[in-house]
Order: structure tokens, then C-alpha cells, then sequence
């Protein structure tokens, strides 16, 4: 298993793993730190503020050479001694070493091919099965669809989908849990619904010849109010720095409504959520100087009716 690891700069890099313990949110595992020299028991998210955050994103399900592996624990080490090592992320130069044969030389790819069960287990793994989660955005283009999920579990998933694309699906409808299918070289995943409308059961897929994943970490700050912000070298400032070097690039979902303002800045490995409860001018006069930057930005509201929201089937 090969995952992406958040450290506690908000930096971002990859890393084998080599225990992961899965028991919902006291979830945790054993990786490399960011030199790839010593192993480090992470937890799998953190809770600071009310909010919880992903620490590590599964990029694959690889078993190969596991010596221990069960639905909610997987491991390369078998013996108790070097399992109570772990948990106690206490570890010899042995477990190191051994430890070190699984690191690859190669760097995954930005988007993961989903082409075994094992890849869909690793985005089903990520998206927290799309439990309570809810698809945020879709960008179109000429050689394929991009659907932007927020999990709700401190992550973002991003699923590339081409070739022979077949969809049904809502924006902002909440999802209770997701099944996948692969055969025939065609990936399919099918979502249901949370709530039901007017009696009436929604059914919600995506279907693809060529699917992929990417996920993302999310940081999320939440302001009373937006009192000054900055604009410098592609990063974002506000309050007087209070909350700084937000890196922008071309695409920026703005939710607006009556109680709070939400902004989705998109980067390269993480999804900064900046939620300012109450709105002021500053947030028009952001707005605006988004746009000045030539940052796309994509007004929508998440609290419309999500039939009215409906992606239509592909031609």
C-alpha cells in the first residue's frame, strides 16, 4: 500500500505503509517520515477546532508482501513484538530496514488508473465509502469529465472519468454509501442517496471506459468576518496575515448564502475551505480581485434544490 502523507508543515509527500490499523475515526498507521529514514505512527486524521482533517490518502491497496492483512488491519510485520512497536511508535533498526525494501523508486502518478479492484478499494478507502459526502463540482472538458467530491471526512476526491462516459448524478445531493463495478474494462460506480425526495428514490452513477482518482487533503479555517485580505505572488493572505499563503490557481468554487460564505481554493495536494460567517463588502471586493487574477471562479449554492443541479448524460 502506497499512500499520501500530510505533515505537520502542510507539506506533501508519499510514503509505503507499512501498518494500518482502520477503526473509523481512532484509525491510525505507520509510514516513513519525509526524508524516507525513519518510521513514524501517524494517526489518520486530526481534530483541532471542531474540524477534522485526513493525515493519510491511500493512492493504492497493494497487498503484495503483507504478512498480516484483514479487512481493518494490515501489516508487513507478523510477530506481536513488532506490532506492540508500532503502537507504541517505538521502532529498531531492523523493523527500519525491513521496512525500507518496500519503498519504491518511482513516483506515483498525480491521478491514480483505476484498472483492479484493489484501486477502487483505495478510493473507497479514501472517500470514506462517499458516506455523508456529496459531489461539489464538475469540470467539463474536451478529453474528460472531472466530478470534485467532498467526503466530509477532512478530504476531497477528484474522479477523471473518459471513453464511452455514462452519468447520472446531482450536486450537493448527500450520499450515504457507494458500490463499485468493474468488468469488461468498464469502471462503474453507483451512489445512494442519504435522503429521499418527495418518496421518489434518486439514482446517482458514473460510468466510464477510463477512470481515475486523485485525492485531496483539506484545511479548513473558518473567520467571523472578512476584515482585510492580500493578494500577493498567487497566495492569499487575510486578516493581517492571521490566515496566510493560500496558494490560488485557476479555479475557485465560491458558495454563497445568507449565513456564511464559503470559498474552495484548489491546490496542488490540498483543498483550503475558508468559510467567513458573515458577509461584508470584503467578500465582493475578493471576489472581484479573484477574477482580477484571472482565477475562475465558479459561483454556486449548495443549498438549492439539487434536482435543479442535474449533470446530464454525456453524448
Amino acid at each position: 500500500m502506497y499512500a499520501k502523507v500530510l505533515n505537520s508543515d502542510d507539506r506533501v509527500y508519499y510514503s509505503p505503509v507499512l501498518l494500518l490499523k482502520y477503526s473509523g475515526w481512532s484509525s491510525w498507521g505507520v509510514v516513513f517520515d519525509e526524508a524516507l529514514s525513519k518510521l513514524v505512527k501517524i494517526r489518520y486524521w486530526t481534530f483541532t477546532n471542531h474540524h477534522e482533517f485526513a493525515n493519510i490518502l491511500l493512492v493504492d491497496y497493494d497487498s503484495k508482501g503483507y504478512s498480516v492483512f484483514k479487512e481493518s488491519f494490515k501489516s508487513i510485520w507478523d510477530k506481536k513484538i513488532d506490532i506492540f512497536r508500532c503502537k507504541i511508535g517505538k521502532f529498531t533498526n531492523e523493523q527500519i530496514e525491513y521496512a525500507k525494501t518496500f519503498i519504491r523508486n518511482e513516483m506515483p502518478e498525480e491521478y491514480t488508473n483505476i484498472k483492479s479492484e484493489e484501486d477502487f478499494q483505495a478510493l473507497y478507502q479514501c472517500a470514506g465509502g462517499f458516506h455523508d459526502g456529496y459531489l461539489l463540482d464538475v469540470n467539463k472538458t474536451e478529453k474528460y469529465d472531472d466530478f470534485l467530491f467532498n467526503t466530509t471526512w477532512g478530504n476531497y476526491i477528484s474522479i477523471r472519468t473518459s471513453c464511452n462516459l455514462d452519468n447520472s448524478i446531482y450536486l450537493f445531493e448527500t450520499i450515504s454509501d457507494c458500490k463499485t463495478t468493474l468488468a469488461d474494462n468498464k469502471k462503474r460506480i453507483d451512489f445512494s442517496n442519504m435522503f429521499d425526495f418527495e418518496n421518489d428514490e434518486v439514482k446517482m452513477y458514473i460510468s466510464a471506459d477510463h477512470m481515475s482518482f486523485k485525492s485531496y487533503f483539506e484545511k479548513k479555517y473558518e473567520v467571523k468576518e472578512l476584515i482585510d485580505f492580500a493578494i500577493v505572488d498567487k497566495e492569499l493572505s487575510i486578516n493581517n496575515n492571521v490566515i496566510k499563503g493560500i496558494p490560488l490557481n485557476n479555479s475557485i468554487i465560491f458558495s454563497d448564502d445568507q449565513d456564511y460564505v464559503n470559498l474552495f481554493l484548489r491546490g496542488n495536494d490540498i483543498i483550503y475551505n475558508l468559510v467567513v460567517v458573515n458577509r461584508t463588502d470584503k467578500i465582493d471586493a475578493l471576489i472581484c480581485c479573484l477574477k482580477n487574477e484571472k482565477c475562475q471562479v465558479v459561483e454556486t449554492d449548495i443549498f438549492c434544490n439539487p434536482r435543479l443541479k442535474y449533470i446530464s448524460k454525456s453524448d
